[in-house]
């Protein structure tokens, strides 16, 4: 059941990072508008585009897994504060309230906030 939701969360969050990748980077028009309201440039969309791809392939890697977790985690929360910041649509505003809240439920079902501590037994 945990390997589940941790899976779960995994994909979910690569296909929510991935999707944004693929319009960044392929500077989808609805994307490159919507950034251009929140004064980001090519180069900036570009930049955030890239660091999430690299998010992306860390998630897909169980030896990257965390890593991955700790350098999305910004940015998902980050998103969410610039899509209320700017009055976003409630369909723009949603995936981003799911990514911030799947980092945590991710690491704690990773076992990553396991605060026991080891015993050499």
């Amino acid at each position: 059941m945990t390997k589940n939701i941790l899976y779960l969360g995994i994909g979910l969050l690569a296909f929510i990072h991935g999707s944004a990748v693929a319009m960044k980077t392929f500077a989808a028009p609805e994307m490159v508008a919507h950034l251009n309201e929140f004064h980001f440039n090519s180069t900036w969309r570009l930049f955030i585009g890239i660091i999430e791809l690299l998010g992306v392939a860390g998630l897909l890697l169980p030896r990257t897994r965390d890593l991955a977790l700790v350098c999305l985690w910004p940015y998902t929360p980050g998103g969410l504060a610039l899509h209320i910041s700017y009055a976003d649509s409630v369909a723009r505003i949603i995936p981003a309230v799911v990514a911030a809240v799947l980092v945590p439920i991710t690491f704690y079902f990773g076992g990553f906030f396991n605060l026991k501590p080891k015993t050499n037994e």
